[in-house]
């Protein structure tokens, strides 16, 4: 961008839209907490609210996620809501390892993750149906990560 008033403008735009997409991500950890309320999760599942530090947690058995938000602008400039889900590492705490990353507009439209095939309606952030998806395939994606290690170390 060679225009200084133009980005001054995508700046404070971007000041608006935070709050926007701050509060959807609020609208997706309060529809995640349908999972305590699950019963074929109910205790296996805990879930820690952090939101006024950009984050929450998920306790799931022996595997522990992390939730970040983060804002930025797309490749249009438009300001995307960024989702990171990390594993933190045992090794070096202050290194988590990234397990997935999607984004969603303002509107809530998701991207980085396929729609299952058994999903008639778009992805969308504040959904509780979208948002127990993305947190279950959070999991899954992390327990298939672990037992990917497994095999690794036993052919070593």
């Amino acid at each position: 961008m060679t225009n200084a008033t133009a980005m001054y403008r995508v700046l404070a735009e971007q000041i608006k839209r935070f709050e926007i997409l701050h509060r959807k991500f609020g609208e997706f950890f309060e529809a995640v907490l349908y999972l305590e309320d699950r019963k074929n999760f109910g205790p296996s599942i805990k879930l820690g609210n952090h939101l006024d530090k950009n984050y929450f947690t998920v306790d799931f058995l022996d595997k522990s996620l992390i939730f970040r938000f983060s804002s930025a602008l797309n490749e249009t400039n438009s300001p995307v809501g960024i989702i990171t889900c990390l594993e933190p590492n045992p090794d070096d705490e202050s290194q988590p390892q990234s397990v997935l990353s999607i984004s969603f507009s303002s509107a809530g439209k998701i991207s980085g993750i396929d729609k299952p095939d058994d999903f008639e309606d778009p992805l969308d952030i504040g959904d509780t149906v979208t948002a127990v998806f993305v947190v279950s395939h959070c999991i899954y994606l992390a327990l298939r990560k672990g037992m990917q290690a497994q095999n690794q170390q036993g052919s070593a």
